[in-house]
């Protein structure tokens, strides 16, 4: 009955006004390469996105059928589902049922989780991985029946889902290896974990073939600068402040977010994981969670990939919250078997309760760059007159099949803004009285120097003012004016 209350909790969570949000660039960039040929949407994707190559594949596979905003946003949606499903199989590889659950309400009811599972990209389906990657960990320690089969699957499809998911293999790993080192017979363990460290290797080369030689070093990553080290190495007190701040941002944004305060409980158990009475198996995800924020930790001093509250960690949230759930089953080690299942479901509604709060505080619903109202404003008062499309605005707008003769697609100049200048009078008809200008995903700055630029030829009204978007109608200024 509670893993169908988690999963009931969590689809709710999900599926609430999926489609009502506008689509926004990030997510119609990728839905709209989709839509082409196998061909183009890969050759698409490893020039102008920064995903490997399954989503895309799947989400191609979806459009087939429906290339509706639900449909497209289901895809993430369902891996969403599909991790938390995961995470509540693992007590048939041998791990703590109330360990399970915990982990499960968490992700269930996380505003992180929720916000990127509304989201068309790849990140739900990393966290689906990840969770598979935590399960198949157990299962081959615990020697349950078909773990070896889906470590070695995971690790190879792991490089080529998301490239963060690397460093987790490289985690679950040394976590492997240093376990299997206390064994009698560690003979098993070496061979399991050179089978998965080849298959880890031929999928990286797979994902470099196709996906990874044309996106690194490609694209503007000013946004993610916090989430890098900038000083110096050898300033260890900047160093060790640096990755602090960033592990304690990311522990409550892949946890219940400003509802995480209610995991302090379990958390007081994750000190008892070092005692011989708390459950092996916690032990190791324990140490697993801590070694796998370390590397990403440590490979952002070094810019290599981004640490703290950012998408790109997502990934390290099913290793957290089962690390979370196995301070739970420490503490429960202690108590009878009889009252243990009736305090789990307690603190159980404890969870989402805190998670609830922690999605009205983050409102993972609202709107990113809301296209939609653009749209309504193009419908009701345009007339056939000439339409720029922005750049920023172009794949949503293509998404939701916006189109016509009177439509003029700008292209991208990001750095140079007199470009805009300039292509905005090549491809607006120098006699054509009125336009209207579609703005999306463009500072502030950006768009006030278009304006600013013609308005010795036109003058611009705004009509419709929506969050992140913006629609202008310009009307020609005569010469003698």
């Amino acid at each position: 009955m509670l893993c169908i209350a988690i999963l009931l909790i969590a689809g709710g969570f999900r599926w609430y006004r999926i489609a009502e949000r506008s689509i926004w660039l990030d997510e119609a960039v990728v839905a709209n390469y989709a839509r082409q040929s196998l061909t183009n949407n890969i050759t698409k994707t490893r020039l102008g996105s920064s995903s490997p190559v399954i989503y895309p594949l799947v989400l191609q596979a979806v459009q087939r059928v429906d290339d509706s905003v639900f449909a497209v946003r289901s895809t993430s949606a369902a891996f969403s589902l599909l991790a938390i499903i995961t995470v509540l199989l693992l007590p048939g590889f041998g791990f703590d049922r109330s360990a399970a659950l915990v982990a499960a309400a968490v992700l269930a009811v996380s505003p992180s989780q929720i916000r990127y599972a509304q989201e068309v990209r790849d990140y739900s389906l990393s966290v689906f991985l990840a969770a598979a990657m935590v399960v198949a960990l157990v299962g081959v320690l615990n020697e349950r029946r078909g773990s070896r089969a889906l470590f070695l699957i995971v690790f190879f499809l792991a490089p080529l889902a998301q490239y963060g998911l690397v460093f987790l293999a490289i985690a679950i790993l040394i976590t492997v290896v240093v376990a299997g080192a206390r064994r009698d017979d560690f003979k098993p363990i070496l061979r399991i974990s050179t089978a998965a460290t080849s298959a880890l290797a031929i999928g990286v080369v797979i994902t470099y073939l196709l996906t990874l030689r044309g996106q690194w070093g490609r694209g503007d990553l000013s946004y993610l600068h916090r989430f890098f080290y900038d000083g110096s190495i050898f300033d260890f007190g900047a160093v060790a402040a640096f990755l602090a701040t960033r592990a304690h941002q990311l522990a409550a944004y892949l946890n219940l977010g400003d509802g995480s305060v209610v995991l302090l409980v379990p958390c007081l158990g994750l000190f008892l994981l070092a005692k011989s009475s708390a459950p092996r198996d916690a032990r190791l995800v324990f140490a697993l969670a801590l070694v796998s924020v370390a590397i990403v930790g440590g490979v952002s001093i070094f810019g290599i990939y981004p640490f703290g509250p950012i998408r790109q960690n997502l990934f390290l949230a099913p290793a957290v919250v089962v690390a979370v759930g196995g301070g739970w089953a420490a503490l429960m080690t202690n108590l009878p078997p009889k009252h243990r299942d009736k305090t789990t479901a307690l603190f159980l509604v404890m969870v989402v309760a805190a998670g609830t709060f922690g999605i009205v505080r983050a409102d993972p619903y609202r709107e990113v760059e809301d296209i939609k109202s653009i749209i309504s404003g193009l419908d009701e008062h345009t007339s056939g007159e000439i339409v720029y499309v922005h750049y920023g605005a172009r794949a949503a707008l293509r998404f939701y099949k916006v189109d016509g003769p009177n439509f003029v697609f700008g292209d991208s100049h990001r750095g140079n803004p007199a470009a805009y200048l300039t292509e905005f009078r090549a491809l607006v008809d120098d006699e054509a009285p009125l336009v209207w200008v579609v703005f999306s995903h463009t500072s502030t700055a950006e768009r006030r120097f278009l304006l600013k630029g013609l308005a010795s030829e036109w003058k611009f009204k705004l009509v419709v003012k929506a969050r992140g978007a913006r629609l202008y109608r310009g009307r020609r200024i005569p010469a003698a004016e």
